[in-house]
């Protein structure tokens, strides 16, 4: 296999690669596996796995035995900082309109905690963020409870019959993060 913006090189193992497309276009990544369609990478910011065909790919360079070290090193630091960011609720609060990895399985377990300290139980709390993240914006922007209830009421569906239960997570929600 051959990099289509340099074919010259061939594609190996540990190479420094960047994509062309999606939301990590022009992040350095490190090739973990490849195989004839696809090649698996680790990116290097965050530790996140991407696969891609190989043409969605540009070259950066080869690594050496130490080089390779030092990534995986860097990656790992990166994760550890991504894992304290993401079960941090000031972190939360203040990058939840701006960070768009924010909805993760270590956001989720933070907030899950939170909520079933106060006897709630929601049965998919990463799809519950995904579906309500408007309405947690809301809680993470404004510091007045009241102006927040009544701008999440107007915009509830009335056709539903869980608002009632949902106003009330996102009260629990509004205390943790603002205080």
């Amino acid at each position: 296999m051959k990099y289509k913006d340099n074919p010259d090189e061939g594609i190996r193992l540990y190479d420094i690669v960047k994509p062309k497309v999606g939301i990590f276009r022009n992040k350095e990544c490190i090739i973990v596996a490849k195989d004839k369609n696809y090649i698996t990478t680790n990116i290097i910011d965050n530790g996140l796995t991407l696969s891609l065909h190989p043409n969605k790919f540009i070259f950066v360079k080869h690594l050496n035995k130490n080089e390779v070290k030092q990534y995986f090193n860097k990656i790992n630091d990166n994760i550890e900082t991504l894992l304290k960011n993401y079960s941090d609720k000031k972190y939360i609060k203040n990058n939840w309109c701006s960070d768009s990895l924010i909805i993760n399985s270590i956001t989720a377990k933070t907030i899950d905690k939170v909520l079933k300290e106060n006897n709630i139980g929601i049965k998919n709390t990463i799809d519950f963020l995904e579906h309500n993240k408007k309405f947690i914006e809301i809680l993470c922007i404004y510091n007045d409870w009241n102006f927040c209830e009544y701008i999440i009421e107007l915009m509830f569906d009335n056709k539903r019959n869980d608002n009632d239960d949902k106003l009330r997570i996102f009260k629990i929600m509004y205390n943790w993060l603002n205080n």
